[in-house]
């Protein structure tokens, strides 16, 4: 009982201060982000962020410390009086029943943060498979330097290496604290400069300079002779034909109204898709932007009178969100008039391409005679050009809307960048975090180690070999740790890259040297500030 009522007055005292630095930090923030983020953004601090600091800084500190407490619990007063070992081993059982409450909180929060189960399901898998792999590499690199038959010249490299192998726990905890500030750190950088690529450089050749939509079908002409003045050529004309989803086999499609509180990232998706209307296209062949995920292509043109039912193409992810497959037969309604189809494939599509594309598409013969209008794209356009030209199509067709592609690929990569400066500026705080474990660490290691340390210099050991000593065996620590972390941030990266974004993935080292060399650093720092007051204590305590 002593114990947790210590753990819930410094876990409550904790939240308490942070709280306060919140509110005093809050007002700066908004004064920084006001010019960087083009958006108004809410600054207020709600009941439910108070409740969650409080539930971190009390129970989170329970759940955390409750193994440990555990195994105190079950030493005998006797054991203390024999000089026997403190603490009571846990059997896998206990292990697994008193560390539970704190995984349980910690996947609890992170789906409450994230507000969906899928991506803060995958951050909690990846933040335990990265605690994995630098647990068994540290393991391994700890049992390596203990094998190791050590023959250097450098003392100080030498006690280092001694050290390192002799106290495990506290080498493992260093090791773990840095490595995941590693990979918090770099991988936020890797994921964005992917993204940043796919929107700036998607084949840029093939990138159209405008695009523009609303296009009636007696307009279609009068754009194609307006450009062909200026040597000019209209590509990708894609007919568009509103609609609403009537039927799914025979029964009216769910469009998930009702309770809309309390949704997943996911449903709020799923209920949006249901409920907004549907654009239809047809063409007779696949653009350059998309493959077939599942099925064959749709090669021929649909026969009225046929017994068998249009083929209709969707968008993979499209289906997915409405949980559609192949051979799912849809009833769509066009101005009235109720059109049947049945899902023939499945296309993915590359929609950094910005070229027209669409969810659902009906094969060739069906829709040509329905209400439409067109998109179309024109490429290869100097600055100069593409206002000219926008100019003269806003003359001849008014109600034609343009979009300049590039100038929304910058701002698409500017909000980017500013996302991935906020994820940076929560990754940093999760470093400093570490760092802080590490000045802890050491400071209780240099109190520990103060007869090792004070016996070293009456034998002769000078302040320079003393030094290096520690400093070598910390700077090893935060080198294979942030090293590795590097690693599996890269991995995470790749990962992140191909199977969520479906995207190139591309490396950039700056992000890389630049976490190593800043963690190397303030670890360096951060070693020496901790140890200068008992590398500088005479070693008079040996004789009291």
């Amino acid at each position: 009982f002593y114990y947790l009522t210590q753990l819930g007055f410094l876990g409550a005292l904790s939240a308490f201060g942070a709280l306060v630095l919140s509110f005093l930090i809050v007002p700066l923030l908004q004064s920084i982000t006001k010019t960087l983020i083009p958006m108004e953004l809410s600054y207020q601090l709600s009941y439910q962020t108070v409740m969650i600091s409080v539930i971190i800084g009390v129970i989170g500190s329970f759940c955390i410390c409750l193994p440990f407490l555990a195994k105190l619990s079950g030493v005998s007063p006797s054991v203390l009086l024999k000089g026997g070992a403190l603490e009571k081993p846990l059997m896998v059982k206990e292990l697994v029943l008193f560390w539970s409450p704190g995984f349980l909180l910690f996947w609890l929060l992170s789906l409450w943060q994230a507000n969906s189960y899928i991506v803060g399901s995958l951050f909690v898998a990846s933040f335990f498979i990265s605690i994995g792999v630098l647990f068994f590499i540290s393991i391994i690199v700890l049992k390596l330097i203990q094998s190791i038959q050590w023959s250097s010249k450098n003392l100080s490299f030498y006690w280092a290496l001694r050290d390192l192998s002799r106290d495990q726990v506290t080498s493992i905890s260093s090791f773990l604290a840095l490595g995941l500030g590693a990979v918090l750190l770099n991988l936020i950088p890797q994921v964005e400069a992917s993204l940043s690529h796919e929107l700036e450089s998607p084949e840029s050749s093939r990138l159209p300079s405008l695009f523009m939509f609303d296009i009636q079908d007696e307009q279609l002409e009068t754009l194609q002779s307006l450009l062909s003045q200026q040597n000019l050529k209209m590509a990708q004309v894609s007919p568009m034909i509103q609609s609403r989803l009537l039927e799914v086999n025979g029964s009216p499609f769910d469009k998930g109204e009702g309770a809309d509180q309390g949704l997943t990232r996911e449903e709020e998706r799923e209920t949006r898709f249901r409920n907004r209307g549907f654009n239809l296209s047809y063409r007779d062949q696949l653009s350059d932007s998309e493959s077939i995920y599942d099925g064959k292509p749709i090669e021929d043109i649909y026969q009225v009178g046929s017994s068998e039912l249009p083929k209709i193409s969707l968008e993979k992810r499209f289906a997915d969100r409405l949980n559609l497959k192949i051979g799912d037969i849809l009833k769509f309604d066009i101005e009235g008039v109720e059109v049947k189809g049945q899902i023939y494939n499945l296309r993915t599509v590359k929609w950094t391409s910005f070229q027209p594309n669409f969810f659902v598409q009906f094969q060739p013969g069906v829709l040509e005679a329905a209400p439409k209008s067109f998109i179309a794209t024109v490429s290869h356009l100097s600055e100069d050009q593409k206002l000219n030209l926008q100019r003269e199509i806003v003359k001849v067709t008014p109600n034609v809307s343009i979009i300049d592609v590039s100038k929304l690929v910058k701002k698409l990569s500017e909000i980017i960048r500013q996302m991935s400066l906020a994820l940076q500026g929560m990754a940093i705080m999760c470093l400093i975090s570490g760092f802080v474990v590490i000045f802890s660490i050491v400071s209780h290691q240099m109190e520990k180690q103060k007869w090792q340390l004070g016996l070293e210099k009456v034998l002769g050991a000078s302040f320079s070999t003393i030094r290096g000593q520690i400093l070598y065996q910390y700077l090893l620590l935060a080198a294979a740790a942030a090293t590795l972390g590097v690693l599996i941030s890269i991995v995470f990266s790749y990962l992140l890259s191909r199977l969520l974004f479906e995207s190139e993935w591309i490396f950039d080292p700056y992000p890389a040297l630049i976490s190593l060399t800043f963690i190397l650093l303030t670890t360096a720092v951060i070693t020496l500030l901790a140890s200068y007051r008992y590398l500088k204590e005479e070693p008079k305590y040996l004789l009291s």
